[in-house]
């Protein structure tokens, strides 16, 4: 497993768990066309596990 520290890093999957010492507060952000998602903050000690990978996804070249 690989932990990332630097800014700029990311995590994406179907579904990432998180933990964190405080969460902000959710607001509604558009995606592509009608699509909508939630965007929130988390901050102290923030860790991000992917549950569930992305099923179509880049091969590493």
């Amino acid at each position: 497993m690989t932990t990332l520290f630097d800014i700029g890093d990311a995590v994406r999957g179907h579904r990432v768990a998180i933990t964190a010492r405080r969460l902000g507060k959710a607001t509604l952000v558009n995606q592509s066309g009608c699509h909508k998602a939630n965007y929130l903050i988390a901050r102290d000690n923030v860790h991000c596990v992917i549950e569930i990978p992305l099923t179509a996804r880049p091969t590493k070249a």
